[in-house]
């Protein structure tokens, strides 16, 4: 199952991982709640509803457990169903995500910040933000101006409001302290990005430790599955493979998904 970061979409996150995991697995791929064409609540956006969706995708699909991949965003999600539902997920497989952002002054002012431009956000200002967040992108990067159509496309189905929301109870969660709690008897595998200016690869090292994880580089920024898609879909497929043959050890050679 693969969960993807946010403001993206599945496809936009996952497009150049499908063909190469869909060789040795069933490849399950959805748009999270309040993203792309994802579930909008009234409640507004919540990690434990994503991860309740995600438990009712695998019940629905008849699928006892999944190794679970999540991208930032999908990667707090993940981490947080392999605590809360661990019979459910076969191996987790993280990627630039934290188990706590609120920990430093950069991430303490930035919660602030989203506070004031809710408001703002609501009255729908703001509305081609997540787009323009990548034009000077794509203007550096062949790959991401060759499908600039297509990315915009998918970026404007996400509006301002919901991207301050999902961040603002993104910056609630603390999942450290589930952790010290009970700890996490899945495998794991973690990808870290090494030049990551969104999520601070030091936050990323520490969530790999905490889940006894063994990390896999990418010496890239937090938009390396759209600008460097072949490189991300390299390494994550190191990483679900690795993740794979821990739970394989765990439960037998039959796991598929």
């Amino acid at each position: 199952m693969l969960l993807h970061g946010w403001t993206l979409t599945a496809d936009l996150n996952f497009h150049a991982v499908y063909d190469v995991l869909s060789r040795e697995h069933t490849v399950i791929a959805l748009d999270c709640r309040s993203h792309g064409r994802g579930i909008r609540a009234p409640g507004g956006f919540r990690v434990q509803d994503s991860v309740d969706d995600a438990i009712a995708v695998l019940d629905q699909l008849d699928v006892p457990q999944a190794i679970i991949c999540g991208y930032s965003l999908g990667g707090v999600t993940a981490i947080a169903t392999a605590l809360r539902h661990p019979d459910r997920v076969a191996a987790v497989v993280p990627q630039a995500c934290a188990l706590r952002y609120k920990s430093g002054r950069r991430e303490v002012a930035v919660f602030h910040l989203l506070r004031i431009l809710r408001p703002l956000a609501r009255l729908g200002i703001g509305a081609t933000l997540s787009a323009r967040m990548w034009v000077d992108t794509a203007q550096r990067n062949p790959h991401v101006a060759a499908q600039w159509l297509w990315l915009r496309e998918e970026l404007a189905l996400m509006n301002p409001y919901d991207m301050t929301d999902v961040l603002t109870d993104v910056f609630r969660q603390d999942l450290a302290a589930e952790l010290a709690a009970g700890g996490l008897d899945v495998p794991a595998a973690f990808v870290v990005l090494n030049r990551d200016r969104l999520c601070r690869p030091s936050l990323q090292r520490r969530a790999a430790e905490a889940i006894n994880a063994r990390t896999f580089t990418i010496d890239a920024d937090h938009d390396v599955p759209v600008c460097q898609p072949d490189i991300y879909a390299a390494v994550t497929a190191q990483a679900v493979a690795h993740a794979r043959s821990l739970a394989s050890r765990k439960s037998g050679p039959s796991l598929g998904a």
